[in-house]
Order: structure tokens, then sequence, then C-alpha cells
């Protein structure tokens, strides 16, 4: 009963020895041990386990971590301090763009639709910009198609990105100048034609006289010289029923032509016709105008 007694008694007294090792205060600045010693707080716990094991009867086991090898510090050395080096990263420089939007855009020689087109920008490509119009409505690109390696696109149609607020200005190429408009040269000719055609009494009697009138109008912009008009009351005649000679007629004017004629006989319709310049003396600007036909009833 004694011994267990005084076994209860020297766990006690090992128990307040472990908490009062436990509330050692730590010192404020680290405690020099001697070359191959141990520091305080090992030794306490070295005393602990020793007598922890002598009073139990076993054999303590040195459980403690090897002694840190001896540091020796030599009078006015200077101590270099290693730094771990560490990743540093660097952001990628934001680069200036501009990208076509849902069409294909022109690539202009100036900032303007005056200036000639050089090549397109398909849509959803992009092209560098180094700079921009005063308005800041165009920007001056990289575009290697065009002869100075550079170009300017509409900001209207593209959309930029990483654009700078201080990007430089550009000045614009010259306008182009336009080129002088080629006016047609129009020939200046006259254009003869058979403005009227008509003839009194209808019907004309075989036997009776009657009136046939021609109107002759010159519609070119140049005046005709001398012509002659003939009138056929049939075409199978071998001649001409009646003839007139113009020596003139100015442009945009006309003249009425008449004569009298009888006919030997009657039809319900011969085939009359009027041809105005028939020696085709004139040069005109339409020769297929000058010929009008119609029925000629003669009655008994």
């Amino acid at each position: 009963m004694r011994s267990h007694l005084n076994r209860g008694w020297k766990i006690g007294v090992i128990v307040w020895i472990l908490v009062m090792a436990c509330n050692i205060p730590m010192a404020a600045t680290p405690v020099a041990t001697e070359p191959g010693g141990l520091s305080p707080d090992e030794l306490a716990a070295t005393a602990v386990e020793l007598t922890l094991a002598a009073m139990l009867g076993g054999e303590a086991t040195d459980t403690l971590a090897p002694p840190p090898p001896e540091v020796t510090f030599t009078p006015g050395a200077t101590v270099t301090a290693t730094a771990t080096a560490t990743n540093t990263f660097t952001a990628t420089p934001c680069v200036p763009i501009t990208t076509a939007n849902s069409v294909d855009v022109n690539v202009r020689s100036g900032p303007g639709t005056v200036y000639d087109i050089v090549g397109g920008l398909p849509s959803g490509s992009s092209a560098r910009v180094y700079g921009q119009n005063d308005a800041r409505t165009w920007w001056y690109i990289e575009f290697p198609a065009s002869s100075g390696k550079y170009a300017w696109v509409s900001a209207s149609v593209t959309t930029g990105s990483c654009i700078p607020g201080n990007l430089q200005y550009v000045a614009a190429p010259p306008t182009p100048t336009a080129s002088p408009t080629t006016t047609a040269i129009v020939a200046l000719l006259p254009d003869l034609y058979v403005s009227e055609y008509a003839w009194l009494p209808i019907p004309p009697h075989m036997g009776v006289p009657f009136n046939v009138r021609v109107g002759v109008y010159n519609q070119g912009n140049a005046p005709a010289g001398a012509f002659i008009v003939k009138w056929w009351m049939t075409t199978s005649a071998p001649a001409a029923a009646c003839s007139w000679n113009v020596p003139s007629l100015v442009a945009h004017g006309g003249k009425i032509l008449q004569c009298s004629y009888t006919p030997g006989g009657w039809n319900n319709a011969y085939p009359s016709k009027v041809i105005v310049d028939s020696g085709h003396n004139v040069d005109e600007s339409n020769e297929a105008n000058n010929t009008a036909s119609a029925p000629l009833q003669v009655a008994p």
C-alpha cells in the first residue's frame, strides 16, 4: 500500500516539475550557449526526463535533437545575407491597334474620302495605329500594301483599342487634285427629215389637179447646204411627180414645199413617198429619217 502511495507522490512531483518547466518565461533576447552545450529550456526538459525515468525505474531515452553546429563569429567580420530570388512578373505593353468592324473597310492615302483608295482592311482584321488626324476621326496605320508603308482608315468603321490619350497627330497629305472633266466633242452636223406630208382635196379625183404639201425641217446643230426634195405619187413610177431644189436650211429651221399634180388614173391606195436630200448631198448626223410614206387614194 505504501509503495503505491510513494509511486503516486512521485508522479505528482513529476507533473508539478513539468508544469513549472512549461511556465518558464522566454527571454527577450536569445540566450547564448557554450559550444556544444544546451540551452536552459533543453536542460530543463532533460532533467525532467531523467527524473521521470529514475522514479519510474526505467531508462531515459535521449529524444533531443542534435545540437546545432558551432557558429564562430569573427570580430569585425561582415555578415552577408543571401536573399532568396523571387519571380518578377512584367506586364505586356499594350499595343495601339484598330480593328475593322462587321464589313470590309477602305484604306486610303489620306484622312478623308477625297483621297485615293490604296487597299482594304477585311472585317475582323487589325492594324497597328501610329497616329491620328487633328479631329481624331481617322487613324494613321501601318499598311505595307501602300507605297509609303502607312495609310489611313476611318475611325467610324473600325474599333480602336489601347489608343493612348497622347497619341501623336499626323499631318494630312495634300488633297488630290481633281482631274479635269473631259468634254465630249459633238460633231456639228445638220439633220434633215420630213416634218409634214399631206394633200388636198381628200380624196383627189382622176384627171383633177390636187395640191401636195411637204414640210422639211433641219433638227441638227449645223446649217444644211443645198439639197433636193422629191415626191412620188407611186413608187412604181419611173420618175418623181414633183421635185424641189432647196438652196440651204438653217439649224433648227424648216421650210414648206408645195406642188400641184393631176393624176391620170385612179387607185384605192397608191404607195406614195417623199425623200429629203434624195441625192445625198448633205452630210447629216442621221441619214435614216429622210423618207416619209403614205397610201394615197385617188377616186375615179
